[in-house]
């Protein structure tokens, strides 16, 4: 058994520049490799710095992500919300594990305080506990949008 979930990532800035310095960098495209029965019953688990955000002084930054649609591997697909994501770092920002949908969900909304910020974002992506993955064995890829907006 050999599951393979790639992302490919992209960002998106939802602010208009007239409400100041908003930025996203995406720092590399996270894969998923599920080997074993084992793997799927105790949940595969990547974490890494997926993302730099920057934001300015005063002014609520969001970070939101969403999927293109279920994982696919030529004609095979697996489900989009047998993932899940969460911000595990920085302190502040972590916030509640959700499974990836094709819908924009909210990984973090903050106030910035301090100088134009710029900060490293840690996410973690897992594969769902005992997880009945339907499709062959192979490499499953998706894309996950990032779209960051300040008010």
């Amino acid at each position: 058994m050999k599951w393979r979930f790639l992302f490919g990532l992209t960002g998106v800035f939802a602010s208009p520049l007239a409400f100041g310095q908003a930025g996203i960098t995406i720092l590399g495209n996270p894969t998923i490799n599920v080997q074993t029965a084992a793997d799927r019953q105790n949940r595969v688990t990547i974490n890494q710095q997926t993302i730099d955000v920057t934001g300015q002084n005063g002014r609520t930054l969001t970070l939101q992500v969403r999927g293109s649609g279920n994982l696919t591997s030529g004609a095979n697909t697996i489900p989009l919300n047998t993932l899940f994501i969460q911000i595990t770092a920085p302190v502040g920002l972590t916030g509640t594990e959700i499974p990836l949908s094709t819908a924009n969900q909210t990984l973090f909304s903050r106030k910035l305080t301090g100088s134009t910020v710029k900060q490293a974002i840690n996410v973690q992506y897992r594969v769902a506990p005992n997880t009945a993955l339907s499709g062959p064995t192979g490499a499953y890829t998706t894309m996950l949008t990032f779209t960051i907006s300040q008010l």
